[in-house]
This record gives C-alpha cells, structure tokens and sequence, in this order.
C-alpha cells in the first residue's frame, strides 16, 4: 500500500517538476514566496494522493470492487453483500416481508468492471452523477443495495421506499442526502450500511 501511495504522490507531483517556475531555476535561487507556494502545492498533491488511495484500499489489503468472495454472502442471486453487513440486510428483508413489503435487493456488491460499466452507461445518457467514479463506490466494499419492491424499481412514492424510510435506520441502512428527492442524484433504490 505504501508504494501505491508513493507511486500516486509521484505522479501528482509530476505537473510541478515541469513548471516554469522550476525548470530554469535551480530550487535553492528560488524566492521564499515561491518555495512557499511550491511546499503548499506539494502538500496539496499529497493530501490528494493519499485520500484518493484511502477510497481504493482498505485495511487488510481489500481494494473496492475487488473482494474476494470469502468476504461476500449471497443474499440473492443478484446480490452479494460483505460479510458484515448481511445479517442486517436478510433482517431488513424479512422485516419488510413480515409487513407486506416484498423488497427485492437488485444490486449489491459490485466488480470494478461493473463500477466502470454503470459509469459508461450513465455519462452516455449524460447523467454521470447517478454512477460514483469506479473504485469509490459503496457497492464496491458491498456495503450499498439498490432496491426494487413488489411494484418494480422504488419510486420516491413507492411502498418499498416509504418502509425504508421508516425502517431502514433499525437495520443499519441510510438513504444518503445526494439521493434524496432534492439532492445531486435522487435515486429512491440507493440504500447504504453504516454500521461498520
């Protein structure tokens, strides 16, 4: 992991070695304001670096979208959840059921590959807000559903979606604020796990 950080810091720093203010002037003739202005990039291009690897890798060397099946459980054939949050979601589902609620998990986990293919999918419609950037996406640590119920894919009116939002809390699932009706991309069937 720490080389893939390097490697990341290395590359965001490449911009700056190739800078005008850089390349005809030896770094020790260079004026305070600008080894200033260069040590705060610097630390910019780092921070950068080293949040975009956290999205990616997580401790014990699971990368997003790349788990290995003995961290999944198969709750449908179209859903793998981690390991962890299952038991919350096969709890919800039986809940939901036990209320005349039949919801239906569409999509869990997904593969990279898949990250990349709903991304492609929804930048061709020219709506790449409802797609994360593959590699940060909730459904790549199988943490995210996207849900479907006796009625077809949730609707902000439909019975599925107004038992998640009474209920889903006790299970250890939100609806984010971007997918709220009024936010950066309303998707009614986008639940997350927050409790691990």
């Amino acid at each position: 992991m720490v080389g893939s950080r390097r490697s990341a810091v290395k590359t965001a720093l490449q911009p700056m070695r190739r800078g005008v203010e850089t390349r005809s002037v030896p770094p020790m003739t260079l004026t305070r304001g600008a080894r200033r202005r260069r040590a705060a990039l610097a630390a910019v291009a780092v921070a950068v670096a080293v949040s975009a690897s956290a999205c990616l890798t997580a401790p014990g060397g699971l990368v997003n979208g790349f788990l290995p099946a003995s961290d999944l459980e198969t709750i449908t054939p179209t859903c793998q959840m981690w390991i962890p949050a299952a038991p919350s979601l096969i709890n919800l589902l039986a809940a939901a059921h036990s209320q005349g609620v039949e919801l239906d998990p569409e999509q869990c986990y997904r593969t990279y590959a898949q990250q990349v293919a709903e991304r492609n999918f929804w930048c061709s419609l020219g709506l790449c807000q409802f797609a994360a950037v593959p590699g940060t996406s909730l459904h790549g640590w199988g943490k995210a559903v996207d849900f479907a119920d006796q009625n077809g894919t949730l609707t902000f009116t439909s019975p599925g979606y107004a038992w998640l939002k009474a209920n889903a809390a006790n299970y250890c699932f939100v609806h984010p604020a971007w997918a709220e009706p009024t936010g950066s991309a309303p998707e009614p069937w986008h639940w997350e796990w927050v409790c691990g």
